[in-house]
């Protein structure tokens, strides 16, 4: 009853009310806690649901608040969640929340911040938390492209590209992770690095690509090749459109990597496909 007040008030942004139910929640989930056996406890999925939930609202709600006494409070509450849920998301976000919320840009450490990252990301199970943790990256892309980048290439390097590697079934989860991670680093390389030189741009796509066709065993989705050729094209069409006609010829030779080129033992994508497309790149380049 207490948590689901305190969920209702926070939802509608009173978050001094919220405060209060919350506590009541955590206060006497802890006090049923002294009182049993915590390994019987955590055995019953609700209470321990329970437990991790009231403890995370509580804290979204001290750092939503800002206030100084607050803040104190939710880092307190921060190390609990981080012992109650050592391999969970949601305490690792909050810890990024936290930081984001106390550090500005005049205080804002970008390595330190990566580092907070990267342990979220070396904590967690990759698979099954990728759309969370991408959603999460994305969020911080256009203000730390450079940090975003580093992560993306952590996972497709440290987390996945291994299991890539094996014969997947075709439900497997695995491969559909490391394309769309492969495509958001693309996209991150190609739209959102404005500060890299468009030289060291391109040969990081194509370093890329090199790897990407190391790793798998498989030919990439035709969902896939597509979306990384469109952003390929794109980015030579800019260099065009700016008269810097040597960086486009380069970015439309990308599109024509040997990873695009269609496995006749499988059917990702078809030949009369591929063939079109290397038709229309063909055009650009002549």
């Amino acid at each position: 009853v207490f948590y689901n007040t305190g969920l209702t008030l926070f939802n509608e942004n009173n978050l001094d009310e919220s405060y209060v139910f919350l506590k009541k929640s955590c206060f006497i989930i802890e006090k049923i806690i002294e009182n049993n056996d915590l390994k019987v406890l955590e055995k019953e999925e609700n209470f321990k649901n329970l437990r991790q939930s009231s403890l995370n609202l509580l804290i979204k709600c001290c750092i939503k608040k800002e206030d100084p006494y607050s803040i104190e409070e939710s880092q307190k509450l921060l190390n609990l969640s981080l012992k109650v849920q050592p391999n969970s998301l949601d305490p690792l976000k909050l810890l990024i929340d936290l930081y984001c919320v106390t550090h500005k840009a005049d205080t804002f450490d970008a390595e330190y911040f990566q580092s907070l990252l990267m342990k979220m990301l070396m904590s967690v199970d990759i698979p099954e938390n990728y759309t969370e943790i991408s959603r999460i990256l994305n969020q911080y892309s256009y203000q730390h492209p450079k940090v975003t980048q580093a992560c993306l290439t952590y996972i497709l390097n440290n987390k996945i590209d291994d299991e890539c590697k094996k014969e997947q079934p075709e439900d497997s989860k695995v491969k559909p992770i490391f394309e769309r991670c492969l495509i958001s680093l693309v996209w991150h390389l190609s739209h959102q690095r404005k500060d890299l030189d468009p030289i060291k741009k391109i040969s990081e796509i194509n370093e890329l690509l090199e790897f990407t066709e190391r790793k798998i065993s498989k030919k990439l989705s035709k969902e896939c090749q597509v979306s990384i050729k469109s952003l390929l094209w794109s980015m030579g069409k800019k260099y065009y459109k700016e008269k810097k006609y040597d960086l486009a010829l380069s970015c439309y030779g990308l599109c024509l990597h040997r990873l695009f080129i269609p496995n006749s033992e499988t059917n990702d994508i078809s030949k009369a496909d591929a063939n079109e497309d290397t038709d229309i790149i063909n055009r650009s380049i002549l």
